[in-house]
């Protein structure tokens, strides 16, 4: 019989493959062999925190603590999951005391500073990490939130240098893989904001070359395929409904990086709305429907497994959940609630079934845009499509044809949105969305970035400031390295461009000024 550590090797194995059910299948077997086994109480309740089973997760993890009060390392996994839920009071008191614990465990000190930014005070962020960077005692992590503070607080080139001084030399080459990602992105976008595009597009590719696995192309389009060849409307009619008809759920679905935080940040300055965030509640649903966890985000193919009984337990798993999401963060009775998941779309036909009642608005966005901040970003979910700009375009063809199938067969109201609409006619969009929310006008919707939010990601913090339109048109600083996939998307060439393609080697900005 295995050893409590050696399940717990195979788990994190499975766990690194993207193989969820099985490692999580794999951690439970080592607390079990071992209940006071500390590292496995911590892997099982870092993969549930992945998986969104949230509860549970923070019970592996508390007791994980209890086996080694004195490690700062746990305190901060418990930050991480309690951040992951959007308890961001208690994930900063977490890290806090790790800090105190360990002076010197950059986790903890950059942990909390995440916080500070998260809730929107840069400043206190920045002040926090500040002495670190100048005394030259700044560890990569610590790096990385100094360097986003920097970008919000327009001290840009202080970012780029701090950035650079572990991006090179022998620094650079005891970076873990995950870190040098997350600091190649962040160098991507500073680069872009101090005028040179062409090394923050050369970063962002060292970047989206060092992630481990490949998007498969054609088991996507395959997926899709399979729904539209199978999921007729026939098929579709005579699927059973949910019997509870809430009108709570507002999915908002499109391509990562659409727009879809500028439209929930809308929605959620309505007195009668809530926002319930990047949900992984109907990835769990799926998964349990299908029977296994995969890596990746296909089409949900298998109607067959919607039968009544399981649509109705689907179904009041998701409204439950949504509304204790929406109750932890202070919103007791909203009349509706965002779930801002945009890959919901690959389920469209499922939970049309599960939230017959429910609400989508789709939101479209320029698909060179959409690709290069895809390309440029750091998600949490994988996303693996957006490392490759030719495996982007076969997600975004697979995505346009999903939607123009479900529009055409789903019960539930679907709005169709364009960002670049409500970047140039805010207020008219605005009541088109409330409007089609069924709910009254109110002119908070307006003033969007003051209402406040208990997390946003840094990706999303745009929509804490007023409307700009520096995002819309973003591709043409990069237009020289489109014309694959301008082509791949059966777009035309852009004029006077002298194509090139894509180019790692990351070469940091030597213009910087040092730090104060």
């Amino acid at each position: 019989m295995a050893t409590a550590q050696e399940l717990l090797k195979q788990a994190q194995e499975f766990h690194q493959q993207g193989q969820m059910q099985t490692a999580l299948e794999l951690y439970r077997s080592a607390v079990k062999a071992n209940p006071r086994h500390a590292d496995a109480h911590t892997g099982l309740g870092m993969a549930l925190t992945q998986a969104g089973l949230d509860a549970e997760a923070i019970e592996h993890l508390e007791r994980a603590i209890k086996l080694e009060p004195t490690s700062a390392q746990s305190l901060c996994n418990l930050a991480f999951a309690h951040r992951a839920q959007g308890r961001l009071d208690i994930a900063l008191q977490c890290y806090e005391k790790a800090a105190c614990m360990n002076k010197q465990f950059p986790r903890a000190v950059a942990g909390a500073a995440d916080i500070h930014a998260m809730q929107g005070d840069y400043g206190k962020a920045y002040t926090l990490l500040l002495p670190y960077i100048q005394s030259g005692q700044d560890s990569p992590p610590i790096a990385v939130t100094y360097a986003r503070c920097c970008r919000f607080l327009g001290k840009a080139q202080d970012a780029g240098q701090a950035l650079a001084r572990h991006l090179s030399g022998a620094a650079g080459s005891e970076l873990t893989p995950a870190t040098r990602v997350s600091m190649l992105l962040e160098m991507g976008i500073i680069s872009e904001l101090i005028g040179h595009p062409d090394r923050g597009f050369a970063a962002a590719t060292d970047a989206n070359r060092m992630v481990g696995r490949r998007f498969n192309a054609a088991a996507h389009t395959e997926a899709a395929d399979t729904v539209l060849n199978t999921w007729t409307p026939e098929v579709h009619n005579a699927l059973p409904k949910a019997s509870a008809e809430s009108e709570l759920p507002v999915l908002i679905v499109g391509m990562p990086r659409c727009g879809a935080g500028l439209v929930e940040q809308i929605i959620a300055s309505h007195p009668e709305a809530a926002p319930a965030g990047e949900t992984a509640l109907t990835r769990h649903i799926m998964q349990r429907l299908e029977g296994e966890m995969k890596p990746g985000f296909d089409a949900f193919t298998m109607h067959e497994a919607l039968a009544f009984q399981a649509v109705n337990e689907a179904s009041g798993f998701y409204l439950k959940n949504l509304q204790q999401i929406a109750l932890r963060d202070g919103y007791e009775k909203p009349q509706r609630i965002t779930d801002r998941c945009t890959h919901n779309y690959l389920y469209l036909g499922a939970l049309d079934c599960l939230l017959p009642k429910g609400r989508v608005i789709h939101v479209r966005r320029n698909p060179l845009d959409t690709a290069i901040s895809c390309y440029m970003t750091a998600f949490t979910i994988p996303y693996l499509f957006k490392t490759h700009l030719q495996d982007f375009a076969a997600a975004y063809q697979a995505y346009e044809k999903l939607m123009a199938h479900w529009k055409s067969i789903i019960s539930m109201q679907v709005l169709e949105v364009d960002y670049e609409d409500i970047v140039s006619d805010t207020e008219a969009q605005s009541r088109r969305i409330i409007d089609f929310l069924g709910l009254e006008w109110d002119d908070a919707c307006l003033r969007f970035w003051e209402t406040p939010r208990r997390t946003v990601a840094f990706a999303n913090q745009g929509t804490l400031k007023p409307i700009y339109d520096t995002s819309a048109g973003r591709h043409k600083h990069y237009e020289q390295f489109l014309a694959p996939l301008r082509a791949a998307l059966g777009m035309p060439a852009a004029e006077g461009i002298t194509p090139l393609p894509p180019q790692g080697s990351l070469q940091p900005p030597t213009d910087t000024p040092p730090i104060a």
